[in-house]
Protein backbone atom coordinates (compact mmCIF):
# COMPACT_ATOMS: atom_id res chain seq x y z
CA UNK A 1 0.00 0.00 0.00
CA UNK A 2 1.19 3.45 -0.87
CA UNK A 3 1.63 5.92 1.99
CA UNK A 4 0.90 8.88 -0.31
CA UNK A 5 -2.83 8.26 -0.94
CA UNK A 6 -2.19 7.08 -4.52
CA UNK A 7 -5.17 4.73 -4.57
CA UNK A 8 -7.54 7.38 -3.24
CA UNK A 9 -6.33 9.84 -5.90
CA UNK A 10 -6.77 7.19 -8.60
CA UNK A 11 -10.30 6.42 -7.38
CA UNK A 12 -11.22 10.10 -7.52
CA UNK A 13 -9.85 10.40 -11.06
CA UNK A 14 -11.66 7.21 -12.14
CA UNK A 15 -14.93 8.57 -10.77
CA UNK A 16 -14.50 11.68 -12.93
CA UNK A 17 -13.78 9.64 -16.08
CA UNK A 18 -16.62 9.82 -18.61
CA UNK A 19 -15.02 8.03 -21.59
CA UNK A 20 -15.98 4.80 -23.31
CA UNK A 21 -13.31 2.60 -21.72
CA UNK A 22 -13.86 0.41 -18.68
CA UNK A 23 -11.53 1.29 -15.81
CA UNK A 24 -10.60 -1.30 -13.21
CA UNK A 25 -9.06 -0.17 -9.94
CA UNK A 26 -7.48 -2.86 -7.84
CA UNK A 27 -6.08 -2.58 -4.33
CA UNK A 28 -4.23 -5.72 -3.29
CA UNK A 29 -4.61 -6.65 0.39
CA UNK A 30 -0.83 -7.05 0.58
CA UNK A 31 2.23 -6.07 -1.44
CA UNK A 32 2.55 -8.67 -4.21
CA UNK A 33 5.91 -7.42 -5.46
CA UNK A 34 6.64 -6.52 -9.05
CA UNK A 35 5.94 -9.93 -10.62
CA UNK A 36 2.92 -10.67 -8.46
CA UNK A 37 1.42 -7.28 -9.25
CA UNK A 38 1.97 -7.78 -12.98
CA UNK A 39 0.39 -11.25 -12.77
CA UNK A 40 -2.65 -9.73 -11.06
CA UNK A 41 -2.90 -6.98 -13.70
CA UNK A 42 -2.82 -9.61 -16.46
CA UNK A 43 -5.67 -11.46 -14.72
CA UNK A 44 -7.76 -8.29 -14.57
CA UNK A 45 -7.00 -7.08 -18.11
CA UNK A 46 -9.08 -8.18 -21.08
CA UNK A 47 -6.99 -7.07 -24.05
CA UNK A 48 -4.70 -9.09 -26.28
CA UNK A 49 -1.89 -6.52 -26.03
CA UNK A 50 -0.78 -5.37 -22.58
CA UNK A 51 0.86 -1.94 -22.44
CA UNK A 52 2.77 -1.52 -19.18
CA UNK A 53 3.21 1.78 -17.37
CA UNK A 54 5.50 2.40 -14.41
CA UNK A 55 4.07 4.72 -11.78
CA UNK A 56 6.97 7.13 -12.07
CA UNK A 57 7.22 7.23 -15.88
CA UNK A 58 5.23 9.46 -18.24
CA UNK A 59 3.74 8.15 -21.48
CA UNK A 60 3.52 10.52 -24.41
CA UNK A 61 -0.08 10.99 -25.62
CA UNK A 62 0.17 8.68 -28.66
CA UNK A 63 2.17 5.91 -26.95
CA UNK A 64 -0.53 3.28 -26.71
CA UNK A 65 -2.01 3.94 -30.15
CA UNK A 66 1.43 3.75 -31.82
CA UNK A 67 2.31 0.51 -30.01
CA UNK A 68 -1.04 -1.01 -31.04
CA UNK A 69 -0.69 0.22 -34.65
CA UNK A 70 2.71 -1.45 -34.94
CA UNK A 71 1.45 -4.65 -33.30
CA UNK A 72 -1.54 -4.87 -35.66
CA UNK A 73 0.45 -4.01 -38.81
CA UNK A 74 3.16 -6.67 -38.37
CA UNK A 75 2.24 -10.05 -39.81
CA UNK A 76 2.77 -12.27 -38.07
CA UNK A 77 2.06 -10.18 -35.00
CA UNK A 78 5.07 -9.88 -32.73
CA UNK A 79 4.77 -10.81 -29.06
CA UNK A 80 6.61 -7.71 -27.91
CA UNK A 81 6.46 -4.18 -29.33
CA UNK A 82 8.65 -1.47 -27.86
CA UNK A 83 9.85 2.06 -28.43
CA UNK A 84 12.70 4.34 -27.59
CA UNK A 85 12.50 6.48 -24.41
CA UNK A 86 13.66 9.81 -23.11
CA UNK A 87 15.36 9.55 -19.73
CA UNK A 88 14.29 12.09 -17.13
CA UNK A 89 15.48 12.84 -13.60
CA UNK A 90 13.31 12.62 -10.49
CA UNK A 91 12.35 16.28 -10.98
CA UNK A 92 11.29 15.69 -14.60
CA UNK A 93 14.27 17.36 -16.25
CA UNK A 94 15.56 15.62 -19.38
CA UNK A 95 18.81 13.76 -18.86
CA UNK A 96 21.53 13.15 -21.39
CA UNK A 97 20.17 10.97 -24.19
CA UNK A 98 20.55 7.32 -23.39
CA UNK A 99 22.44 4.90 -25.60
CA UNK A 100 20.23 3.87 -28.52
CA UNK A 101 18.55 0.47 -28.15
CA UNK A 102 20.54 -2.54 -29.25
CA UNK A 103 19.76 -3.88 -32.69
CA UNK A 104 17.15 -6.60 -32.78
CA UNK A 105 18.59 -9.95 -31.74
CA UNK A 106 17.51 -13.48 -32.49
CA UNK A 107 17.06 -16.13 -29.83
CA UNK A 108 20.23 -17.83 -31.07
CA UNK A 109 22.26 -14.62 -30.67
CA UNK A 110 20.95 -14.12 -27.14
CA UNK A 111 21.74 -17.75 -26.28
CA UNK A 112 25.31 -17.19 -27.53
CA UNK A 113 25.77 -14.34 -25.10
CA UNK A 114 24.68 -11.28 -27.04
CA UNK A 115 22.91 -9.04 -24.54
CA UNK A 116 19.40 -8.08 -25.59
CA UNK A 117 16.82 -6.72 -23.20
CA UNK A 118 13.68 -4.75 -23.84
CA UNK A 119 13.00 -2.65 -20.76
CA UNK A 120 9.50 -3.08 -19.40
CA UNK A 121 9.05 0.70 -19.31
CA UNK A 122 8.93 0.89 -23.12
CA UNK A 123 7.16 -2.40 -23.86
CA UNK A 124 3.80 -3.85 -24.78
CA UNK A 125 3.38 -7.61 -24.52
CA UNK A 126 1.09 -10.10 -26.19
CA UNK A 127 -1.27 -11.81 -23.76
CA UNK A 128 -0.18 -15.10 -25.30
CA UNK A 129 3.17 -14.82 -23.47
CA UNK A 130 1.24 -15.30 -20.22
CA UNK A 131 -1.26 -17.82 -21.57
CA UNK A 132 1.41 -20.13 -23.01
CA UNK A 133 4.02 -19.85 -20.24
CA UNK A 134 1.82 -19.00 -17.28
CA UNK A 135 2.25 -16.26 -14.70
CA UNK A 136 5.66 -14.94 -13.74
CA UNK A 137 7.35 -16.54 -10.77
CA UNK A 138 6.62 -14.21 -7.82
CA UNK A 139 10.36 -14.05 -7.07
CA UNK A 140 11.21 -12.55 -10.47
CA UNK A 141 12.81 -9.14 -9.96
CA UNK A 142 13.03 -8.13 -13.63
CA UNK A 143 9.95 -9.03 -15.61
CA UNK A 144 11.48 -7.55 -18.74
CA UNK A 145 14.22 -10.22 -18.93
CA UNK A 146 11.66 -13.02 -18.71
CA UNK A 147 9.17 -11.48 -21.11
CA UNK A 148 11.83 -10.55 -23.68
CA UNK A 149 13.08 -14.13 -23.64
CA UNK A 150 9.54 -15.50 -23.97
CA UNK A 151 8.90 -13.18 -26.93
CA UNK A 152 12.11 -14.34 -28.64
CA UNK A 153 10.96 -17.95 -28.20
CA UNK A 154 7.72 -17.08 -29.98
CA UNK A 155 6.95 -14.44 -32.66
CA UNK A 156 9.73 -12.03 -31.68
CA UNK A 157 9.97 -8.29 -31.11
CA UNK A 158 9.24 -5.13 -33.08
CA UNK A 159 10.86 -1.75 -32.42
CA UNK A 160 9.40 1.73 -32.96
CA UNK A 161 12.32 4.09 -33.51
CA UNK A 162 10.69 6.98 -31.67
CA UNK A 163 10.57 7.90 -27.98
CA UNK A 164 7.06 7.27 -26.67
CA UNK A 165 7.72 7.55 -22.96
CA UNK A 166 9.69 9.59 -20.45
CA UNK A 167 11.59 7.04 -18.35
CA UNK A 168 12.28 8.40 -14.87
CA UNK A 169 15.68 7.57 -13.39
CA UNK A 170 16.17 8.22 -9.67
CA UNK A 171 18.07 6.76 -6.73
CA UNK A 172 15.12 4.60 -5.60
CA UNK A 173 14.40 3.01 -8.98
CA UNK A 174 15.02 -0.73 -9.28
CA UNK A 175 17.70 -0.22 -11.92
CA UNK A 176 19.61 2.39 -9.91
CA UNK A 177 19.47 0.42 -6.65
CA UNK A 178 20.78 -2.65 -8.51
CA UNK A 179 23.66 -0.65 -9.98
CA UNK A 180 24.62 0.64 -6.50
CA UNK A 181 24.56 -2.86 -5.03
CA UNK A 182 26.73 -4.25 -7.83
Amino acid sequence: RSPDQTFQIMAEEANRYKGSHRLILNLNPENLGLAGNLNRAVQLASGDLLVLQGGDDISLPARTSKLVQRWVSDQPRRDLVYSDAIRIAADGSVLQQQIPPLPMATLEEVARGKFFLVGGCVAAYSRSLFEKYGPLNPNVQYEDYVLTFRALLEAGCAFIDEPLIYYRVHENSIVQSTLKAG
